[in-house]
């Protein structure tokens, strides 16, 4: 960080008032050091009154003292404290301010030298201390050491800490809540006004994308919770009560906007942890009361908490959706994608992977916590504390045990779809909308406005790029990349629990159908997709055709190919008709059919089929495990390729006739990612054609040319296609 002379003022701490000091039981730290703007004010702290001072118990002192460089001549440096430049703060000059810190312990230099020290010791503190490590507030970090022209000159030589982790926050401490004693109670009276803080930003800052997202509301669910429906005239006990109501006929939203409300995201558990749930049988006592006693703990969390942040609605799917009624189900399924695009902020229990582990709520744990007084004699908090560093991306894509929710497939579409999201993590609170992120320890927005996402595209007024719509068919592969490895307790759900994020993107894709998790528009290479899970297997129950990666029960997440190919002399495969027959009328759904016709299809067919990679005498010794289930293809006795099988099954039991459907010539010679088997195929030529490996299916009519996919071919030589002239398939 730069200061600039002009906009910054170097106090020093014996010509500090009293009345301006942090506290009593610290001299050094002044109120105005915490309240003024980053450029105003900086500090210079001499080792011993900061020794001194630590000694008498002040513990963030204790911190900064535990900075010492080595050897006795340490007792010559100062500190000189600022804060961050990007520092900001949230909510004005009452509510929050955060920022960080920069320490600078100077170099001895001008003290030692009127002291009279042989320089020799000074020569040799500056050896010792250039390639210190010392400690932050949170993670080590290296000391940087400027020497050259600067030293020469005789200015003093400084070794700089760049503090980035601290952080210090203020709150006014008047309009605060009572104070309990109860540790839970403090976590959610601290998480609750950050929260409050983001969305007042998010409110009043952001730009288009967040205000454009919630600007109309014209849609509400079809149930809600009311959390005020006995605030008044009952007794204080049953006040917390809530109950299921259908504001879709309410007469008194003649405005054509319909009232705010909240979603829960949540894990349901296994079937013994089962959360509360809304039945035919019980749906009339549901719409007349809830006891709030008889939710679980993440239910109660997310009514507190919605009630705290000023709104009355709460969607939660278990108790908004009658579970056993499959057409309320299905509809209620369908619209899944309106219900988080609508919601005005989606509370995300990240950390929790049952409904009675509740919401994470964590209060830091302070190394400092003093109230001060400002100019104006406002009132306010500073607090700082340690423990262990946590990004955001960090927080989030933890284990499993940590951040269970992210692994379940379901809460995918909900993260993707909300407008705004809290993730109640591990270790602390995530922020996300869709101008930035932010969490507890960088509670300082980290925009990314660069990158096109599914709602900011849907929340954009102006037409989408060809750059962005080549960045929003990466975004939609990488999307089912990630789906595809999460849990599903019921395998049929998974064209459904993505039917809400699909939904949406036809949208950003007018001119392409979809089918299955694959769009008309991508063909034909969104077909090339594999799963290293060498125990997947396919599903006996219909789920998706077998030319899609949702036909495939795999515990790895399935992968596309790269775009390392090019288009053959043929031209590519040609879609003639895409279509599926939806399960329950909703096209985005489950499926108990769907055929794929292409044209200007060129197939290569294997005379003699495929063998085991350890069939192969030049594989039968040194293969790793993974590449066991590898298959040859075999043309003319010669290995003419790779196989990689969706289910390896099917190469035990036999395939029947293979071909293989050319997709594009792909460009091995650049490639890197390769395995040492695949090396020896791609070694023997730099351009390779590459394809679905298909097996013929005679259904009904004979002549029809319809074939189901096994898996995929790769490294195949150009001149295996010779002699093969294209045609019409069906892919089933």
């Amino acid at each position: 960080m730069e200061h600039h002379q002009n906009q910054t003022s170097t106090i020093k701490s014996s010509s500090l008032k009293m009345e301006h000091q942090l506290g009593e039981q610290c001299r050094l730290f002044p109120a105005s050091f915490w309240i003024a703007p980053y450029s105003e004010v900086d500090l210079v702290v001499n080792v011993k009154e900061l020794e001194a001072e630590a000694g008498k118990g002040c513990h963030f002192c204790q911190v900064l003292a535990a900075w010492r460089m080595k050897g006795d001549i340490s007792k010559f440096c100062s500190y000189k404290i600022s804060k961050l430049d990007r520092s900001m703060p949230l909510g004005g000059p009452r509510g929050l301010i955060y920022f960080g810190l920069i320490l600078e312990i100077r170099d001895p230099w001008p003290q030692f030298l009127d002291e009279g020290e042989d320089l020799h010791k000074l020569i040799e503190w500056r050896r010792q201390n250039t390639s210190q490590k010392c400690g932050t507030l949170f993670s080590p970090v290296r000391l940087s050491t400027h020497f050259g022209e600067a030293a020469t000159r005789g200015y003093p030589y400084q070794l700089r800490y760049d503090v980035t982790d601290s952080l210090i926050w203020l709150q006014d401490t008047k309009k605060g809540s009572p104070e309990s004693s109860s540790a839970s109670c403090e976590a959610m009276e601290y998480s609750v006004a950050l929260m409050k803080t983001w969305i007042s930003r998010c409110e009043q800052k952001h730009g288009d994308a967040c205000r454009a997202a919630l600007a109309v509301q014209d849609f509400i669910p079809t149930r809600l919770l009311d959390l005020q429906a006995f605030e008044r005239g009952e007794p204080f006990t049953y006040r917390d009560d809530v109950k299921l109501v259908d504001l879709r006929q309410d007469t008194l939203n003649h405005n054509d906007r319909q009232p705010p409300y909240l979603t829960l995201s949540h894990c349901w558990g296994p079937p013994e942890k089962r959360p509360a749930t809304t039945t035919r049988a019980n749906l009339a006592a549901n719409m007349n009361r809830i006891l709030f006693s008889s939710l679980p703990k993440t239910f109660q969390d997310a009514v507190e908490i919605t009630r705290r942040l000023g709104q009355r609605y709460l969607w939660i799917d278990s108790l908004c959706i009658i579970q056993d009624d499959e057409a309320d189900w299905a509809h209620e399924a369908s619209l899944m994608a309106k219900v988080y695009t609508h919601s005005y902020c989606t509370l995300a229990a990240l950390s929790s992977s049952d409904s009675s582990q509740g919401l994470n709520m964590v209060r830091p744990d302070f190394l400092l916590n003093h109230e001060i007084r400002g100019n104006q004699n406002d009132q306010y908090r500073v607090q700082a504390w340690k423990g262990t560093r946590s990004r955001w991306s960090g927080e989030y894509y933890a284990s499993r045990d940590q951040s269970p929710l992210r692994y379940r497939a379901w809460t995918l579409q909900e993260r993707e779809l909300s407008t705004r999201t809290i993730h109640f993590g591990h270790q602390q609170l995530l922020w996300e909308c869709l101008e930035g992120k932010a969490c507890t320890q960088h509670p300082w927005p980290l925009f990314d406005r660069g990158q096109m996402t599914l709602r900011k595209a849907m929340a954009s007024t102006s037409e989408i790029t060809v750059d962005q719509a080549k960045e929003m068919r990466m975004k939609w592969q990488n999307l089912v990349e990630e789906y595809s490895g999460r849990s599903l307790a019921i395998p049929t759900d998974k064209l459904i629990a993505l039917s809400g994020i699909a939904h949406s993107y036809q949208v950003l894709f007018p001119n392409a159908k979809y089918v299955a998790g694959l769009w008309s528009t991508h063909m034909p290479q969104c077909l090339l997709w594999a799963s290293p899970d060498r125990s997947a297997r396919r599903v006996s129950e219909y789920i998706a055709p077998s030319w899609s990666w949702a036909s495939l029960n795999s515990s790895s997440s399935i992968k596309f190919l790269p775009a390392l190919f090019f288009q053959p002399d043929n031209g590519f495969p040609e879609v003639e008709d895409m279509k599926g027959s939806p399960k329950h009328n909703d096209p985005y759904g489950a499926l108990t059919d769907a055929t794929l016709t292409l044209r200007n299809a060129l197939l290569v067919q294997f005379d003699s089929g495929i063998k085991r990679l350890d069939e192969v005498s030049a594989f039968n010794e040194g293969l790793e495990e993974e590449d066991r289930n590898l298959g040859v293809l075999i043309m003319h006795d010669v290995a003419a390729g790779l196989a990689y099988l969706d289910d390896v099954d099917e190469l035990l039991q036999g395939t029947g006739e293979l071909v293989c459907l050319v997709i594009g010539i792909e460009d091995v010679s650049g490639d890197t990612r390769k395995t040492p088997v695949e090396h020896y195929f791609a070694g023997k030529w730099d351009f390779c054609l590459e394809g679905l490996l298909l097996t013929r299916v005679v259904q009904g009519d004979a002549s029809r040319c319809t074939y189901r996919r096994v898996g995929i071919a790769r490294y195949i030589s150009e001149s295996f296609k010779a002699g093969w002239e294209p045609g019409k398939l069906i892919l089933i």
